[in-house]
């Protein structure tokens, strides 16, 4: 797909923004988290290679049905733990899996999208004790 030339957006921002919007304690998570995706954003290409993931998603109506009946009819078991003040995935769009999956565990945490960068120790405290519940033998 061709696209009109654009001038340089400033990006830093949004991708450091993504890091600390949303989050409790923004001094827990680690500048070198957003510094790093940024630079692998800014080499060449990348631009277009994530205008054109964003436009696929629109397109993949069918793969999210399919993942959505499978969830209903088997039922796995599941932990979902996500940021409550996340606005990439808000907390009442995350809720939904519930509506396929209504024995999930579900943890919205005080935190952003990034949540294991601030939360880290305690969602791995709920996957152990999940884990440990749900397939106590293994």
């Amino acid at each position: 797909m061709k696209r009109a030339p654009r001038t340089r957006a400033p990006w830093f921002c949004c991708t450091r923004d993504q890091y600390l919007d949303g989050a409790h304690d923004a001094s827990l998570i680690d500048p070198d988290c957003w510094l790093i995706d940024q630079a692998l954003l800014d080499r060449p290409g990348v631009d277009e290679i994530m205008l054109d993931l964003l436009y696929d998603i629109s397109k993949q109506e069918a793969v999210f049905g399919a993942a959505k009946e499978f969830l209903r009819e088997e039922r796995p078991p599941a932990l979902i733990a996500t940021g409550a003040n996340d606005e990439v995935f808000p907390e009442s769009s995350v809720r939904h899996f519930l509506d396929d999956l209504p024995d999930a565990e579900f943890h919205a945490l005080d935190t952003g999208h990034f949540a294991l960068e601030e939360k880290g120790a305690e969602i791995g405290s709920l996957m152990r004790s999940f884990l440990d519940r749900t397939f106590p033998d293994t």
